[in-house]
């Protein structure tokens, strides 16, 4: 297992400069951990790049969704 922070998280759901090195990593992962900090460190981002104009709400309600829909779908595995 690997553990992720939110700066790793974060570049998958929108377009950073090491995005594509970042899905690489996961792509060789076969367990994902994360900490529920690192949800609400990414939700806390999420939100910052909507105030700070970087995305739209309706992109960030995508993103939203999508990282729900992998978290309650085992994508990766919380780490107490």
């Amino acid at each position: 297992m690997i553990y992720l922070d939110t700066s790793v998280i974060a570049r998958n759901y929108w377009p950073e400069g090491l995005r594509k090195a970042s899905q690489q990593l996961l792509g060789t992962e076969t367990e994902l951990g994360l900490s529920q900090l690192v949800e609400v460190e990414f939700f806390s981002a999420l939100s910052r790049r909507v105030r700070m104009r970087e995305i739209s709400q309706e992109r960030a309600r995508q993103i939203a969704i999508e990282f729900q829909a992998e978290l309650d779908g085992d994508f990766y595995t919380r780490i107490p």
